[in-house]
């Protein structure tokens, strides 16, 4: 019997399908059809949490006390617009001015993030991890401003003094005592690194 290349290629499908749904996730498992993320019933998340709550979740595996919750929201709300001259968006609206999709043009917004515009938050994070226990910021400052090594996370294109959100969104964690050991690194670094 010959194998038509729509049978052949349902064939493929379902071994793709039987092949992902064997990877093995701490987080998310679908079983007798419901999916499930770090043990909860996505149904439950749905219906109980909001989306902030929802993601912050996902990633740390358990649901935020209220005043995480209120610091998460505050940088999920920061991150909503950088405005109409960024590298995402400009790529994003080009895209869809050829007449693409909305899903096209904002993959497209979304692969135009990197090192210098949207993507910083690794590299700072990386630069905390490896620093924050550092007792010696203005040795720190000042070796690296000799190497000529640029800091993730410091600085801006558009706001040459201070990035107002940042300055807010360090204030709503102090004022939600949710501020701990890598928020002091980044404020007494900064004030080195300016000098």
């Amino acid at each position: 019997m010959k194998i038509s290349q729509s049978s052949s290629l349902q064939k493929y499908n379902l071994i793709i399908y039987a092949l992902l749904m064997k990877w093995k996730t701490a987080i998310t498992i679908i079983k007798k059809e419901k999916e499930y993320i770090h043990g909860e019933a996505l149904s439950e998340l749905v219906e109980k949490y909001s989306f902030a709550e929802a993601i912050f979740f996902l990633l740390r595996g358990k649901f935020p006390t209220g005043k995480e919750g209120r610091v998460w929201n505050a940088l999920l709300v920061a991150a909503i617009d950088h405005g109409a001259g960024t590298s995402s968006a400009i790529t994003a609206r080009t895209v869809a001015s050829a007449g693409n999709a909305l899903n096209t043009a904002v993959g497209a917004g979304i692969l135009s993030l990197g090192d210098t515009h949207g993507g910083a938050i690794e590299g700072a994070a990386k630069f905390f991890m490896e620093h924050g226990d550092e007792k010696n910021c203005e040795v720190l400052a000042q070796d690296l401003r000799a190497k000529k090594i640029r800091v993730a996370g410091y600085g801006h294109r558009v706001f040459k003094t201070v990035d107002p959100r940042a300055r807010q969104l360090l204030e709503i964690a102090r004022a939600n005592k949710v501020s701990g050991k890598f928020c002091g690194f980044a404020e007494k670094f900064e004030k080195e690194l300016t000098k």
